[in-house]
């Protein structure tokens, strides 16, 4: 799949494979420490998400409350999908440990990916030019994301 472009006119499907990521424990955390912590830990994850799937080819296209989308596209697209989701979960233990040590929160890291054909291309107005991905593979990705545990992708 073609990086999406705000000047791409014609939709496209296209074999991709979605990633969800989302941290486990974050909700309470961001209920009871200070707002300023709040944000600079939810960086900390998405930085850290962001840089995996960099280094293996995908691109975030959207960061919510504390869960992140990605898509992977082009030859053994789901191999780096998964290399990716590897690292997040490996390099996670280090913000883990220190969310435990620092703030006595339990927090861990889920995510669901999943491979398959989705539409791709620019929305119209009112989000003239934002990508968009549509499709059966990003609901079942999520899905795969609500149902993983807190460690599991």
């Amino acid at each position: 799949m073609p990086a999406i472009k705000p000047e791409m006119a014609v939709p496209a499907r296209a074999p991709v494979v979605i990633l969800f990521a989302e941290t486990r424990g974050f909700t309470h955390m961001s209920e009871i420490l200070e707002p300023a912590v709040v944000l600079a830990r939810a960086s900390e994850f998405f930085t850290l998400a962001q840089t995996a799937i960099d280094r293996h080819g995908g691109t975030v296209r959207n960061m919510l409350n504390d869960t992140l989308m990605a898509s992977f596209s082009g030859e053994r697209n789901a191999q780096h999908a998964v290399q990716a989701a590897q690292d997040i979960q490996r390099e996670f233990t280090e913000i883990e440990d220190a969310w435990a040590r620092d703030y006595g929160i339990r927090a861990a890291v889920a995510m669901g990916l999943h491979t398959g054909t989705a539409v791709v291309g620019t929305a119209d107005a009112p989000l003239a030019g934002q990508p968009l991905i549509v499709g059966d593979s990003v609901s079942i990705a999520e899905r795969l994301l609500h149902r993983a545990r807190a460690g599991e992708f």
